[in-house]
């Protein structure tokens, strides 16, 4: 696993020809069920309620850094305290809540999007013990 100030020194954000790192292609979204009498149930709601299922909209933390190297390099520890962080809501546009972000600095006047602010969201998740992963 590639450690965090490595990461920070690729600065694959600053590549337009990265569209993607470590995840999963595209797909439809699916939905496993525990029986065919269960998938029937669910066959009218546009969206699959699967148990088999976590959705992440909600309440997620919200911190805002002027540059990357800012980043507390723990924030990818699973024991970081990120009480301090605002609660935005997801989905939205983070833009548009209260985040004290600077929006009148236009992108193209920093080279390379260098200087413009970093956001990060942080959620904690409950794993049901029955929770069927792929």
């Amino acid at each position: 696993m590639t450690r965090y100030a490595a990461l920070i020194r690729q600065r694959h954000w600053e590549d337009p020809s990265v569209t993607q790192l470590n995840r999963l292609p595209a797909h439809c979204p699916l939905a496993s069920y525990p029986s065919v009498e269960a998938a029937l149930d669910d066959a009218d709601n546009a969206i699959p309620v699967s148990r088999n299922r976590i959705f992440l909209n909600g309440l997620w933390k919200f911190a805002l850094y002027q540059k990357p190297e800012e980043v507390p390099s723990e924030v990818v520890c699973k024991e970081f305290n990120d009480d301090s962080w605002q609660n935005i809501a997801v989905p939205s546009n983070w833009q548009l809540q209260d985040t004290d972000d600077n929006l009148s600095t236009p992108i193209s006047s920093t080279p390379l999007n260098r200087h413009r602010p970093r956001c990060l969201h942080t959620i904690r998740l409950g794993i049901p013990d029955d929770f069927q992963y792929f």
